[in-house]
C-alpha cells in the first residue's frame, strides 16, 4: 500500500520525503516500480476491465 502511493504522489513530493514519512526505503520503492505486475494484478485488471463493461452494458446501474 506504501509504494503504489509513493508511485500516485511522486509528483507532488520528493520520492525521498514520502520514503522518509512513510518509514520505507528508496531503493524498495524503485525495486518495486520496476517490478513486473504480478499474476494476481493482471487477472485483477481484467476483471476491473469486464465489471466496467458490464456496468456500461447495463445502462450504469
Amino acid at each position: 500500500m506504501k509504494y503504489p502511493f509513493i508511485a500516485r504522489h511522486r509528483a507532488v513530493w520528493s520520492i525521498s520525503e514520502l520514503c522518509r514519512t512513510l518509514s520505507v526505503s528508496r531503493s524498495g520503492s524503485y525495486e518495486w516500480h520496476a517490478r513486473s505486475p504480478s499474476a494476481w494484478a493482471l487477472a485483477n485488471e481484467r476483471l476491473t476491465g469486464r465489471i466496467r463493461e458490464s456496468f456500461q452494458a447495463s445502462d450504469r446501474t
